[in-house]
């Protein structure tokens, strides 16, 4: 995100203008009015949101950072960085969306950005010792450059370490000649000099290999704002420079040191330096596609990239990490739309990946008219403690009504979430998570200016007028009170942990910039929006409202989701003939009962005797179209058992099983040991959320899982039980009814059985 504060006024009631240090406007307006109740989540949402693994959203923060490092649009680094993300993409059983990405010629996830005037002006590299990858940049280029070290885009050596680049110049050139030299930054040197062009040029005519050169140390200013770093001027006068000359972060200038330290001195190592012009940037595209054929879209991203010297943890690992979260969430779970994934490169120069998609993608023909809502995921996880307020940031505003914000349906898809959530959430977020003090409103609306990708993506930026493209909307984290959006933001505090000097934010201990609490937050109020808009298709299950009954008319109400997908309904029922008066010996007779409703007519009851006065009956009813399954909806009686006239007494049914097929081939049961007043299993496939011991299979320990937690409970919700295999003991209340009871059981069971 490029926007980073602002300064807020009150005056007669009214929000003024706000003036931004991007001279962009930032308007709060009226924000929409909150609802006076909201609908419950419901048990299938619930156990979406279950289904996001924090753990794994998280895991994704820490190997970007540890092993991939500062994504610099342009560079070799943003290019592990898509790669990686494209590989977790793959590994969840994506495809690439080949639309997008087929036209450059080569079959994979990418959509390739050539000759970007942002970025071939940029050298990546890097910079490998001890095993490890350290990112790394060089001068930048331009046509009248006198840095031609990029003509050597390798050189591998011998280190030899200078604490400062004056003594390195200073050394006698037997110490240098075949090495490649490792020294600081002259503290001195700024964007706009060239003092480390001269050092370069000292050390290559003592026949240094290469000259990497450490950023110096990071600052912290009294509100606790970290420095940033910059990269090196370009050289345009003086005598070319054919050595690479490399750059990197402070905090890996600290890691490489580290490396050769032994007994307080410094060692040398075998090490390769590498850099190359940079050409290319990329976006990362994957399609999960309906259940059924569709031209309709739900778009859904986060730029990849990350500003020079800067990990950003929370600008922007943190979106493209909860896409990640979502996407493992949702991969089994049918939907009526298409859902594409999306990682722009170089938004941080610019918005580049996302405006070429624009450009490319979703002008051509009018294409953006088949996308029904884009979700922009930027900057989720900030630990500054005041940024509390979930915000809308809206390209667009209403500059004949006093610059009120112009906010899209998929603005106020969100904002209907948020308020859902936070009734759900009932207060556990505590201080992460505030409505705005003075109107009590979940979620705040801001005009922001083109400040992410959802500007490029809904056409804001190639002067599209509101509500005419794609619905959009992008939310982060606002602050509480006026001032400054985030300080650790675009500087070399944006990084998960904090290895450097103790310092405080807001009286706060820093750290890191990353919060997995305002991440979860924001990622299940995206996830419950996309849940919706991508039209996910309750699978077809059963909803049995009682499994016993006794009486002259036995009627089981069973409902059933998407009845028009279910193939058969098979029944297994028991009758106690205790009570009739006649020979229950001869209860097989075709006209003792009957069973209602569709039936094929063909197929009768089968009735088998267990002895004394019980019988079993099974019988399979056959999807009839129109006139069948789907004709009663929700809480049509799919069983009716009725004693003919010429029997006394009342009959006594058990439901034991119902088996519901669907067109797909899928299976779900409820199957009863006891008699539980009601039972909700709805399932299309077998969901991670049934592994609960993540071993990619559904077994007898997931049995045993539930079957501790039931034990132990005692049918009530405990969750202070025993922790079995480190889970959460919720993870076990399977249809999400706040018990983790015998339906708990019996739903994984059903998967063992049918899996």
């Amino acid at each position: 995100m490029k926007v980073l504060t602002n300064t807020r006024m009150r005056r007669a009631g009214l929000w003024l203008l706000c003036l931004l240090l991007t001279l962009s406007l930032a308007v709060p307006g009226t924000a929409y009015a909150a609802p006076a109740q909201t609908d419950p989540l419901t048990a299938a949402e619930i156990a979406f949101l279950e289904a996001i693994d924090y753990d794994y959203v998280y895991g994704h923060v820490k190997y970007i950072s540890n092993e991939i490092g500062v994504g610099y649009a342009g560079t070799p680094a943003e290019l592990r960085r898509a790669e990686y993300l494209a590989g977790e993409l793959a590994k969840l059983g994506y495809e690439a969306w080949d639309y997008a990405t087929s036209p450059d010629g080569v079959d994979d996830y990418f959509q390739t950005i050539e000759n970007d005037s942002s970025i071939v002006s940029r050298i990546g590299g890097s910079f490998t010792i001890n095993g490890h990858e350290y990112p790394a940049n060089a001068p930048t280029w331009s046509s009248a450059s006198v840095y031609k070290g990029y003509e050597r885009p390798a050189v591998t050596g011998e280190t030899v370490y200078f604490p400062s680049a004056a003594e390195a110049v200073a050394a006698d050139a037997d110490l240098i000649t075949g090495k490649i030299v490792l020294t600081h930054r002259n503290p001195e040197e700024t964007s706009r000099t060239l003092l480390y062009a001269a050092d370069a040029r000292a050390l290559e005519a003592k026949g240094a290999l290469a000259v990497v050169f450490f950023y110096n140390k990071y600052t912290v200013n009294a509100n606790g704002k970290t420095s940033g770093e910059s990269a090196f001027a370009t050289p345009t006068t003086g005598d070319e420079i054919h050595i690479p000359v490399l750059l990197t972060s402070y905090f890996d200038g600290q890691s490489i040191l580290a490396s050769l330290t032994h007994h307080d001195a410094v060692h040398s190592a075998t090490a390769t330096a590498v850099n190359r012009r940079s050409t290319t940037t990329q976006n990362v595209l994957a399609i999960k596609e309906a259940a059924a054929p569709s031209d309709k879209f739900v778009l859904i991203g986060a730029h990849l990239d990350s500003v020079f010297g800067v990990l950003g943890a929370n600008d922007n690992q943190s979106g493209v990490t909860s896409i990640l979260g979502i996407a493992q969430a949702i991969k089994d779970i049918p939907t009526k739309y298409n859902i594409i994934f999306a990682f722009w490169g170089a938004e941080e120069a610019g918005l580049r990946g996302s405006r070429y998609f624009y450009s490319n993608t979703l002008a051509p023909n009018d294409y953006y008219k088949n996308f029904i809502a884009y979700f922009n995921l930027d900057m989720t996880a900030t630990s500054q403690k005041n940024n509390t307020q979930l915000t809308i940031h809206t390209p667009y505003r209403d500059t004949a009504n006093g610059n009120t914000p112009i906010i899209s349906a998929a603005g106020e898809l969100f904002e209907k979430h948020a308020d859902r959530y936070w009734a759900y959430a009932d207060g556990k977020w505590g201080d992460w998570w505030k409505t705005e003090a003075d109107t009590g409103l979940v979620v705040k609306r801001e005009y922001y200016g083109n400040c992410s990708d959802h500007a490029s993506i809904t056409g804001a930026n190639a002067g599209v007028p509101a509500n005419e493209g794609i619905p959009q909307v992008y939310v982060f984290w606002r602050t509480d009170d006026s001032g400054v959006v985030e300080y650790n933001n675009h500087v070399v505090g944006d990084r998960y942990d904090w290895p450097g000097d103790s310092f405080s934010v807001k009286g706060e201990p820093f750290t890191g910039n990353s919060s997995i609490e305002r991440a979860e937050i924001l990622t299940n109020v995206f996830a419950l929006s996309l849940y919706e808009s991508a039209g996910v298709l309750e699978t077809a299950g059963v909803r049995a409202d009682a499994y016993s009954h006794v009486g002259e008319s036995v009627a089981f109400t069973v409902s059933l989701k998407n009845a028009s997908r279910v193939t058969t309904v098979a029944l297994d029922f028991t009758l106690d003939t205790a009570n009739l008066t006649a020979d229950t010996t001869e209860l097989a007779a075709a006209d003792d009962f009957t069973i209602l409703p569709a039936r094929t007519g063909t197929d009768p009851v089968e009735w088998t005797h267990l002895g004394g006065t019980l019988w079993q009956g099974r019988a399979t009813l056959v999807y009839l179209g129109a006139n069948g399954f789907s004709a009663g909806g929700d809480g049509k009686d799919i069983l009716t058992i009725t004693r003919q006239a010429s029997r006394l007494g009342d009959v006594s049914l058990t439901l034991n099983r119902v088996t519901v097929t669907e067109a797909g081939n899928y299976t779900s049961l409820i199957e009863t040991a006891l008699s539980p007043a009601k039972a909700v299993v709805s399932v299309a496939k077998v969901y991670a959320v049934w592994d609960l011991n993540r071993d990619e299979r559904i077994d007898q320990l997931d049995l045993s899982f539930v079957q501790a937690f039931y034990q132990a409970a005692a049918t009530d919700a405990n969750w202070d039980v025993v922790n079995v295999y480190g889970y959460k003991p919720r993870q076990a209340d399977i249809n999400g009814d706040g018990a983790v009871n015998l339906i708990d059981l019996i739903a994984v069971y059903a998967h063992y059985t049918v899996s």
